[in-house]
């Protein structure tokens, strides 16, 4: 279950707008549902039932489809019509054989455009979603993605449990692969600095930190009694 949302800064009823996302996301838990709605660079992402903000890092669209259709439509046109003129006599099917290769050439262009046109991608701090070949939406957290890498066609590839999606066309690919490597690496480290902090805090100390938190968040203290007693219990 996944859903994001995105708010601008409008006279929409934003409050409203959100309970029907979030009521739509957790009456259905097999769907994906996506909403998005223009405001300024304020992004949601509701997943599992619980709303996070993300930073929206970049947006990248593919550029160059057209021209990568135009030329494989050329190209196997060409092929098909001295194929056809290798086969057959020229003197005959000289017309049947251009028809063929206009035709040859048509069909793969077109396939072409619907398998790149589409492709968009993008990098936020806690995940990396868009559109791949075909149209095809993904939307993968950091924590799913094992291996990041570049290829062919300015192609960037990211690899999960499931397999590999490939974003094609991208313009500065190489950027892009070295920040979802950099969010990687960063990701990869925060766990490891929990686990430290939580070897140097007795077992007592946390949970009594956990249990404040829990009444700072319910609203039975306040911020500044909830530091006070974070400052008391760690010795600070």
């Amino acid at each position: 279950m996944v859903c994001v949302f995105t708010s601008v800064k409008t006279h929409a009823h934003f409050p409203h707008t959100f309970w029907v996302v979030e009521k739509l996301c957790r009456s259905n838990r097999d769907c994906v549902f996506r909403c998005v709605v223009s405001i300024e660079a304020t992004h949601f992402f509701i997943y599992g039932g619980k709303t996070m903000e993300e930073k929206i890092m970049l947006r990248v669209h593919q550029k160059g489809a057209k021209k990568i259709a135009i030329i494989s439509g050329i190209s196997v046109a060409v092929v098909v019509f001295c194929l056809c003129l290798a086969i057959w006599d020229p003197r005959y099917y000289a017309e049947n054989s251009l028809l063929g290769a206009v035709f040859g050439g048509l069909i793969v262009g077109t396939i072409v455009v619907l398998w790149l046109s589409k492709i968009e991608l993008v990098i936020s701090d806690k995940r990396v979603y868009g559109v791949a070949g075909f149209g095809k939406r993904v939307d993968l957290p950091l924590d799913s993605i094992s291996a990041i890498g570049t290829g062919w066609l300015q192609s960037v590839h990211v690899t999960t449990a499931s397999g590999s999606i490939n974003f094609y066309l991208m313009p500065n690919y190489k950027d892009i692969h070295s920040m979802i490597s950099k969010l990687l690496v960063e990701r990869q480290q925060k766990p490891m600095s929990a686990t430290t902090i939580n070897q140097a805090v007795p077992q007592s100390t946390a949970d009594e930190l956990k249990k404040y938190k829990e009444l700072l968040d319910s609203g039975v203290i306040t911020q500044k009694e909830f530091d006070a007693k974070k400052a008391q219990l760690l010795g600070l």
